[in-house]
């Protein structure tokens, strides 16, 4: 019994050392993909955490010529900090079979606020932004 004890023991401390094996980031931010409203939220907590890595992997992999281009224009942390300001206000709920589900955002832009509907892809099990 106390063998059994003492596995147990090791490993629930070993998956606690580091959140970034799990699925966490060094910043804090959790990534979770597992459905539409998770991922926009891991983009926006990643986005406030200035998280860049994170915030990428967010995106639909259709969309990483986007980010190339914004990164050659030294445009991509102007766009984390406003999805900073990023809220979820509505994400229905999607059917089981489904590919793509839209949620509804609101963000503040050159101190306006702004709301917007995002395209949330599935890409093999995770949920990934594809654009607005």
């Amino acid at each position: 019994m106390k063998t059994a004890t003492a596995v147990l023991m090791c490993g629930v401390v070993l998956c606690g050392c580091d959140k970034k094996e799990s699925g966490g980031t060094s910043s804090g931010s959790t990534a979770n993909y597992s459905s539409p409203r998770a991922a926009v939220e891991t983009m926006f907590a990643a986005a406030k955490a200035g998280d860049k890595a994170l915030f990428l992997k967010c995106w639909a992999t259709n969309a990483e010529g986007e980010f190339k281009r914004m990164e050659e224009k030294g445009e991509t942390a102007e766009f984390m900090k406003v999805f900073a300001t990023g809220k979820v206000t509505d994400a229905p709920e999607v059917p089981k079979d489904a590919k793509m589900a839209s949620v509804n955002i609101t963000f503040v832009d050159r101190g306006k606020e702004k709301k917007e509907s995002v395209t949330v892809v599935l890409e093999g099990s995770e949920w990934k932004v594809q654009g607005m």
